[in-house]
């Protein structure tokens, strides 16, 4: 299949569109827009537009204007067709620092990336852009179905937290495929709670992802993978569903939780029959080590697998109660995350430093 894509963009657009078109999955239509009015005609018939941050060099109509101006207007004045189409920005890193300033326009796009990153991972972007189309598609063919667009059964849907229904119900969210499909992306498919990453299901099972049976092992909980809207595009798991899978299997003698990463990779070694499988080691560096193999969750900046008391807890925003907390590792406190690491942790950080520094 051959999606429709229209780039609005004033610059030189070859590069991009060569990228895009490379494999054949895109058909792209390029727009130097000199009103408004065109840009809403031109985007008739396309799956997805894709928007350069600021279009200030179309000097035949002196046109002054940015993404989130072009993206209000298909959002409020377009026809139906128009306001269920996909929006991503594109730009330059300063330009997306200034928008993100803005929080206002953080309710119109689907995703934002720089150009740099964009032509970087190219496929990984294709990918998520035709996630997005095809999770349109499917909210509106299902006309808003929960267990449709997760991918679940009605009786599965009842084991979630029933929040997540009363908040894809609301008047702000309901009918809206943007809002609709927003949310589920970003509640659901990329927050840590009732859905994993690779990541956090390694840390979780205790077993490196560099194991030569890690692979079959992923293999043998193929059926708790999620396969709603965004799966083709983000690979994740239903946490309850591994957790339960481990206890069965274990016959009840412990949680995931209670063991340390040796003890879990040696119980699914015996369970899976899978030999090559290797337990994650303590986060190690220099004079610092952390205490717990009991891992859970990963540091938000390094990625490692930490347990949760060997974290610093992170408050970037209001968490919904479905959401599990995120943390920095020690060794990830010298990134820009820090700052949003709660100030009793921070004083936590402050007396480790003071502690190796002896």
């Amino acid at each position: 299949m051959t999606y429709n894509l229209l780039y609005i963009e004033d610059q030189d657009p070859s590069s991009i569109i060569r990228s895009i078109e490379e494999d054949k999955q895109f058909k792209v239509k390029h727009l130097k827009p000199q009103c408004l009015e065109e840009v809403l005609s031109e985007s008739k018939g396309v799956d997805l537009i894709l928007l350069d941050f600021k279009l200030t060099e179309a000097s035949e109509t002196n046109m002054k204007v940015d993404a989130p101006a072009i993206a209000s207007a298909f959002r409020t004045f377009g026809s139906d067709s128009q306001k269920d189409l996909p929006i991503v920005l594109i730009s330059t890193r300063e330009n997306i620092t200034n928008y993100y300033k803005d929080f206002s326009s953080k309710d119109l796009f689907d995703f934002t990336t720089t150009k740099h990153y964009f032509l970087k991972s190219i496929n990984n972007y294709k990918s998520k852009m035709i996630s997005a189309i095809e999770a349109y598609s499917m909210i509106k063919s299902n006309t808003f179905d929960m267990c449709q667009c997760l991918g679940i059964s009605t009786q599965k849907s009842e084991e979630l937290d029933f929040r997540i229904d009363m908040n894809l119900n609301r008047d702000t969210i309901k009918e809206d495929i943007f809002a609709y499909s927003n949310f589920i992306l970003q509640n659901i498919v990329r927050s840590v709670g009732v859905l994993i990453g690779e990541d956090i299901l390694s840390a979780r099972l205790g077993i490196s992802t560099k194991s030569k049976d890690w692979s079959n092992l992923k293999q043998e909980l193929e059926s708790f993978k999620y396969t709603g809207i965004y799966s083709e595009s983000y690979q994740r798991w239903w946490a309850n569903d591994i957790q339960k899978w481990f206890e069965e299997k274990y016959e009840g003698k412990a949680s995931l939780r209670r063991l340390n990463a040796k003890q879990r990779c040696e119980v699914i070694k015996v369970i899976t029959s899978l030999k090559n499988l290797n337990p994650i080691d303590k986060i190690e560096k220099d004079n610092y080590k952390t205490k717990s193999s009991n891992f859970w969750t990963i540091c938000k900046h390094t990625k490692k697998a930490i347990d949760p008391i060997d974290g610093f807890e992170i408050y970037e925003r209001e968490l919904y109660p479905w959401q599990e907390k995120e943390y920095l590792s020690f060794l990830g406190t010298s990134s820009d995350y820090y700052k949003y690491v709660k100030p009793a942790d921070k004083k936590k950080v402050r007396e480790i430093e003071k502690e190796l520094s002896k």
